[in-house]
């Protein structure tokens, strides 16, 4: 059961993306500000690890740079300066020592402008991805976005409005005050059993005047029937230089009592 959600997870992303090479397409070239959200759902091969991130390349301006995503996190902003359709990519070193860059998986960006590149790890350890537009045209201040990546249906209530977000759609949510930082309602719900709701988040958050947010709802990864959410203010400063992060850890070990909870909760 949870081998085929996850499946049908995966495949809903893959519905209208495509994977793109970075070599032989048209040579105009864009400025991006792009940022990475990370979800795996491929199981380790032992239960005394569990994945923390990852490490991908791109090439902007020629050059090979990299990238470093935490598991559920929005990494930092970068700036990519190429061809809309983007890949990450990696070495291959031939007999003869030549380097080459393949590409693993990308996407189309679309028009230039600030992107989210959703990527996930599929159970079987494929890379599929997904282009989020956040450019300011289209994503106002004073404003909350929603970003359903989980195959349920959710509720969501943020400040004064209630909207029903189907898997794999957006919603932005308008909200206001009057001080320069104000606080509104957050709820979030998802079906349960029967007609009963369960409830993913209810609180209050704080907002600035000016302030635009993200709010990622995605499967737990160690249960798929929950669903987590992950919520993220944009800067509205922007990186003016191509960069290149160290090395993000891929994997930590995990306790000997989690470790042991894992292998119970394999061997049933």
């Amino acid at each position: 059961m949870k081998f085929t959600l996850l499946h049908l997870i995966v495949g809903s992303i893959l519905i209208g993306s495509n994977l793109y090479s970075q070599v032989g397409a048209t040579p105009k070239v864009e400025l991006y500000n792009l940022s990475l959200f990370f979800i795996n759902y491929q199981e380790t091969d032992s239960p005394r690890t569990k994945t923390t991130g990852i490490n991908l390349k791109y090439i902007s301006k020629g050059e090979v740079r990299r990238i470093g995503a935490r598991v559920g996190s929005l990494t930092r902003e970068f700036s990519y300066t190429g061809q809309r359709n983007f890949s990450f990519v990696e070495e291959v070193i031939d007999e003869e020592g030549v380097v080459t860059h393949v590409p693993i998986v990308g996407a189309d960006l679309g028009a230039k402008g600030r992107k989210v590149i959703l990527v996930i790890r599929d159970p079987s350890g494929r890379l599929v991805s997904r282009v989020f537009d956040i450019s300011g045209s289209k994503f106002s201040e004073n404003s909350v976005r929603c970003i359903n990546l989980a195959r349920k249906q959710i509720r969501a209530k943020i400040g004064s409005r209630i909207r029903d977000l189907s898997p794999m759609s957006v919603s932005d949510f308008e909200v206001s005050g009057d001080t320069r930082k104000f606080l509104v309602p957050l709820i979030l719900a998802t079906d349960g059993q029967g007609d009963k709701a369960v409830i993913i988040e209810r609180s209050r958050i704080s907002i600035k005047q000016g302030e635009r947010s993200l709010v990622f709802l995605y499967h737990d990864t160690r249960d798929l029937r929950r669903v987590r959410y992950k919520r993220v203010t944009l800067s509205d400063e922007l990186p003016f230089e191509d960069e290149t992060d160290d090395e993000v850890q891929e994997t930590e070990a995990v306790s000997d009592e989690a470790a042991r909870d894992a292998e119970r909760e394999e061997g049933r």
